[in-house]
């Protein structure tokens, strides 16, 4: 059973994400806080497998707080969720050690992988935001062209090849 600590200054998200968390087998959430400073406070007593919480809060946010469990608590991996995939947030996180960072909408088959691959030790990134992560922006011309993501050599491949 993964020992979930949920964090969002937002009453209404942290009861939403321990309900849709109760109704996946093998992840319990063990308690909710309001901000980073009431994480750290409950992480002793609680002792969560996995934090997952939001990047923007009040007193401390969520890269503050992946900052305090990589100094308090080194084993302990953090989960950042966010809404948007603001750039200075996703790489704010992932610098200070989180274990990955998942937009909010995530589907909750998603949002438990990830819990469950952050607490194997892998870092988890939502496929949208990694270009952001890596400090690197979208081409503009991929909203036009879906392939221009693609390398020179990767389209040489005739389409036959491609198609399957």
């Amino acid at each position: 059973m993964t020992r979930v600590l949920v964090v969002d200054d937002q009453q209404l998200l942290r009861r939403g994400l321990r309900m849709l968390l109760g109704t996946v087998d093998g992840i319990e959430v063990v308690g909710e806080a309001a901000n980073g400073e009431e994480a750290l406070a409950l992480i002793p007593r609680l002792l969560p497998d996995v934090v997952v919480t939001d990047a923007r809060m009040p007193q401390m946010d969520g890269p503050g707080l992946v900052a305090a469990c990589r100094e308090r608590h080194p084993q302990l991996p953090v989960l950042v969720l966010r809404t948007f995939d603001e750039p200075d947030v996703v790489r704010g996180s992932l610098g200070a050690g989180a274990a990955g960072f998942l937009l909010k909408d995530v589907s909750p088959d998603r949002l438990a992988e990830g819990i469950w691959a952050a607490e194997r030790g892998e870092v988890v990134i939502d496929p949208r935001v990694a270009r952001v992560a890596l400090g690197r922006s979208a081409p503009e011309s991929v909203a036009d062209d879906p392939l221009a993501i693609l390398t020179r050599t990767e389209r040489a491949v005739p389409s036959e090849s491609r198609a399957g």
